[in-house]
């Protein structure tokens, strides 16, 4: 049996990283289950990811936001005989990056996002370790 402790930026950086990470991941409950390994969580750890979920998830939709594209077109823009197709394009491409959002926050709500589910099976297959606030103290 071999015993496996996960730092808590580890399973931040689920939320950080790209769908590599998570692609490899997924498969890691059930090599818990398979390989006969052990992974131990405290309770203060989960807590942490928790508590620190939010400012992260928070950070990739400001990033995401960023993908608009600004349709204030200058002068120059809007002298080319492309403009209005440029203009529809980029109007566009805004409404979609906008139902993205909107679907990432419904997900973040809900806490639906694959690096969610991931973090709750691994949860789910590990033992978890209570510590009370006189051990972290210690």
């Amino acid at each position: 049996m071999k015993l496996i402790f996960i730092d808590a930026n580890v399973f931040l950086d689920l939320y950080r990283g790209k769908t590599t990470q998570l692609d490899v991941l997924e498969n890691f409950p059930n090599l818990i289950i398979e390989k006969n390994y052990k992974i131990y969580l405290t309770d203060h750890l989960v807590n942490e990811v928790h508590r620190n979920r939010e400012s992260v998830v928070k950070d990739q939709l400001n990033t995401f936001e960023k993908y608009k594209v600004n349709n204030n077109f200058s002068n120059i823009i809007r002298s080319l005989d492309i403009y209005e197709e440029l203009k529809d394009a980029a109007n566009l491409y805004n409404n979609v990056v906008e139902q993205g959002l909107n679907e990432i926050k419904d997900k973040i709500q809900g806490k639906a996002l694959r690096a969610d589910k991931l973090f709750k099976d691994i949860i789910d297959k590990s033992k978890l370790i209570t510590t009370d606030e006189d051990d972290r103290r210690k």
